[in-house]
């Protein structure tokens, strides 16, 4: 019996080390994501970890952030890294245990406006031009704001591009994740220019972010159920505060 059990463990650990990694759709967005970043960002640092605890190897694949999406919804990929919780994605995506708690702000250019808005209107009457990442999920409200608003609204496919039409003065504010918006503003910018850049108060929108599993993927309640409870012991072991230290210390 002990043999036995020897022998089915041993086939089942060769038939995971030895198969094709588990491909995951991703998008650029330093310091989470990124072919360029070390460990391929902050979180698909943890994602890679957390699957190996599991002794199964991922691979990520870059792409624009909608194109991931679309593609992991029609199954081509198993999930798709990260994204923000929405009640939009739960028709077509299965969410994983929570990744991050995320604060997404406003940034702007100093001015002499309030450094505080109240709601959409504030920068409706003001006629301020918002600047968006094309792909990305934010909230409900400001989507509908920008649908009313289109001539106030610039769509573009990053966020570096929109902090430098910011400091163009082509656009006056710019909703980001707020970790992800410094790190853009320190990385890229002077030190003259980043004195320029301030965050609204109070934020867009609290959350977190998650990896997406596709409904439409045959295996995905299977990686699923092994995400997470790899994910645990990350937490567990401590690992998964080693990983948040190196992204506070700019490790990424």
């Amino acid at each position: 019996m002990k043999w036995s059990h020897l022998a089915f463990s041993l086939v089942f650990y060769i038939a995971t080390v030895c198969a094709e990694p588990l491909q995951i759709a991703t998008g650029e967005s330093k310091p989470y994501a990124s072919a360029t970043s070390k460990d391929e960002g902050y979180l698909n640092n943890i994602i890679r970890e957390a699957f190996a605890q599991e002794r199964i190897e991922v691979e990520f694949v870059y792409m624009p952030w909608s194109r991931s999406y679309k593609e992991a919804q029609m199954g081509k990929y198993i999930a798709t890294s990260f994204w923000f919780d929405s009640p939009k994605h739960q028709q077509d995506f299965i969410a994983s245990a929570p990744l991050n708690n995320d604060r997404i702000v406003f940034f702007r250019k100093r001015s002499d406006l309030p450094v505080d808005w109240s709601g959409f209107s504030f920068f409706s009457d003001n006629k301020l031009k918002m600047g968006l990442n094309r792909g990305y999920t934010y909230s409900p409200e400001l989507w509908a704001y920008a649908d009313e608003n289109p001539k106030l609204i610039s769509i573009v496919n990053s966020g570096e591009q929109n902090l430098r039409m910011l400091l163009l003065g082509r656009i006056d504010v710019f909703p980001e994740e707020e970790v992800t918006g410094w790190y853009l503003i320190n990385r890229h910018f002077s030190e003259e220019q980043r004195s320029l850049i301030e965050v609204m108060r109070p934020s867009l929108k609290n959350t977190q972010s998650h990896l997406m599993f596709s409904r439409k993927h045959p295996k995905a309640k299977h990686y699923l159920s092994a995400f997470n409870h790899g994910l645990d012991k990350l937490k567990l072991n401590g690992r998964l505060e080693t990983l948040k230290n190196r992204l506070i210390e700019g490790y990424y």
